[in-house]
């Protein structure tokens, strides 16, 4: 087999996979009306200058269920931190006292539900458009070689593709019926 395609088969495998942690991540961060740290440490907001995460400038803990507790390391950056939560376009309600920021996550109406699932599976898509991307870059790669293998070989090899594509699309597809049953039950 050509060394070209095996290297972007194994390319191709490395991409459906990064799409599926991509899929897993993005969904952790959904989390239906219970505080979770995920939901905001990688929001970025501008520190000295620069874009920085939330993460790298502070102490986060869930002091109840409800709520994120922020804890700056420079109580100076609470305003900016503050400011990145707000244009992130999530419904979080913020309070600063100063020395930290506690932001609570409200009970979920039936409407923020019906919205969480219809975002998610926005995130499910995306991620299907990238695999079925990766599966029609392999497969040309498969037509620039097929005079250096048989049609069988040929044929084989798109049927191998087809078939990684289907069972990512497959976990794809549990992982956003399961999310939504975890959307939908709280």
């Amino acid at each position: 087999m050509n060394p070209d395609y095996l290297s972007c088969k194994q390319q191709s495998h490395e991409s459906m996979e990064k799409a599926i942690h991509f899929l897993k991540d993005e969904f952790n961060r959904l989390k239906a009306g219970r505080a979770s740290i995920v939901m905001v440490e990688d929001i970025t907001f501008e520190a000295y200058g620069q874009i920085t995460t939330i993460k790298q400038s502070a102490a986060l803990s869930i002091p109840d269920p409800h709520q994120v507790l922020i804890e700056p390391w420079d109580k100076s950056l609470l305003k900016d931190m503050e400011k990145g939560i707000h244009n992130t376009g999530m419904d979080f309600s913020v309070l600063n006292d100063g020395k930290a920021l506690r932001i609570n996550i409200p009970a979920l109406t039936e409407q923020r539900k019906k919205d969480l699932v219809k975002y998610a599976k926005g995130i499910a898509e995306d991620s299907k458009v990238v695999i079925r991307n990766v599966r029609r870059d392999i497969n040309q790669k498969l037509k620039d070689i097929s005079k250096e293998i048989s049609e069988d070989d040929l044929r084989k090899e798109t049927d191998l593709v087809q078939k990684d594509t289907d069972n990512y699309i497959k976990v794809i597809d549990e992982a956003m019926k399961n999310k939504e049953k975890d959307i939908m039950e709280v």
